[in-house]
């Protein structure tokens, strides 16, 4: 495998001059005391069993492989250990799983099972792209994900135009310059994740005005734009970290994606709701206050639901139940759940998070919003699909 420089700078966006500043002045010394280029680290990666010592000073012989491998190492730190074990687990084989399993975890059913540093070479060396499918799933599962209407017509047509780069960077070139920032945007290209359609763009974080004749400088702290497509493929949802109107940006290139668009400048995109009836949220209460699995641990009413009391919250900081609260409230003749149109937001403790949702009344239904920053894709997923089916309830992610 050659070695990329435009892969490791401006797409996985390491500190490549630092890096390669690094690699050019190290010492056989320096290697040997990083505890973390262990034998199984090195081994995968020069494909060779032989010495820790050994593959230390072949390593430093080779000036590129050094190169890349602390490009990998720089990458691999701070990833979180779970997205790398999910990405192991799709795209290596049982017999690799096996080899990158550390010692004593051969029965373990957790990511942390695996060595990461390891697992991540062994992924770059099956197909990069590997990697910057943890990058991006990085950075979605820290920031929310606001969802908005769209609807694909045919997603594989959807695909087969992203894969025109040409097009996508006539989208992005249309978008810059109606911005007029000084900013120059990137397509970083799409990636299918158990059937959700990833579309990755990052923007330079600034630009100074004496480089406004050389070429798009993206590094370590430029912004980032995702879109993920789920399955259904009537909503977009997004995760950035930028100061774009991210409403104007999505028509913008999703203009011919979807059935019936109309391209426009002044395009808005509007957000995703989905109405839930009343009963089937009152139906949500009374089973979360006796399903040990589920437990609610707080509830906020705005307004209480009795006379001269603007706010009522009860809580339990230990992600206890509060129905005993509850039950105390009934029996002293004050029904907290009579209208459930008070009822402003709650949290529940669910696969040992503490979610938070909202809710939003909306001519006779209700609209439910949770807060999912910081949470993984898969528990994100996982919950969704836990209040469609146990509560005939659909929530959407963002508040």
């Amino acid at each position: 495998m050659s070695f990329d420089e435009e892969y490791w700078k401006d797409t996985l966006l390491c500190d490549y001059e630092n890096i390669i500043a690094k690699a050019e002045s190290i010492t056989i010394e320096e290697l040997n005391n990083n505890k973390k280029y262990s034998q199984r680290v090195l081994s995968t990666y020069l494909n060779d069993f032989d010495l820790r010592e050994i593959l230390l000073k072949r390593l430093l012989k080779n000036e590129d492989k050094l190169k890349e491998f602390l490009l990998i190492e720089e990458f691999t730190n701070g990833t979180l250990q779970n997205i790398v074990g999910k990405i192991m687990e799709l795209y290596l084989p049982e017999s690799q799983l096996h080899e990158l399993t550390k010692k004593g975890n051969k029965k373990s059913k957790e990511y942390t099972k695996y060595d990461k540093f390891a697992g991540i070479i062994r992924l770059y060396q099956k197909d990069p792209d590997l990697l910057i499918k943890i990058q991006l799933l990085e950075k979605i599962n820290r920031k929310s994900q606001p969802t908005f209407i769209i609807n694909i017509e045919n997603i594989d047509k959807l695909k087969k135009r992203l894969d025109s780069t040409e097009n996508i960077e006539k989208d992005l070139k249309f978008f810059d310059d109606k911005v007029s920032d000084n900013k120059k945007s990137k397509y970083i290209g799409w990636f299918d994740i158990e059937d959700d359609v990833y579309i990755y763009f990052i923007r330079e974080y600034k630009r100074s005005m004496a480089l406004t004749l050389e070429a798009p400088r993206f590094d370590t702290v430029c912004e980032w734009i995702i879109f993920r497509i789920p399955i259904e493929s009537n909503q977009v949802r997004v995760s950035y970290e930028s100061n774009i109107d991210i409403k104007r940006f999505i028509p913008t290139m999703i203009s011919g994606w979807q059935k019936g668009s109309v391209s426009s400048e002044e395009e808005v995109v509007k957000e995703f709701e989905a109405l839930n009836t009343r009963e089937n949220v009152k139906k949500f209460f009374e089973t979360i206050l006796t399903d040990k699995s589920f437990p609610l641990v707080e509830i906020r009413f705005e307004p209480a639901p009795f006379k001269e009391a603007p706010v009522l919250a009860l809580s339990d900081k230990k992600n206890k139940s509060i129905k005993s609260t509850i039950k105390w409230f009934k029996e002293n003749n004050k029904d907290l759940f009579k209208d459930i149109t008070t009822i402003a937001e709650c949290k529940v403790y669910f696969n040992k998070h503490r979610l938070k949702i909202k809710f939003k009344q909306i001519d006779d239904g209700i609209a439910i919003h949770y807060l999912d920053s910081n949470i993984q894709i898969d528990l994100r997923k996982e919950f969704e699909k836990s209040m469609l089916e146990k509560f005939n309830l659909r929530i959407i992610p963002g508040i």
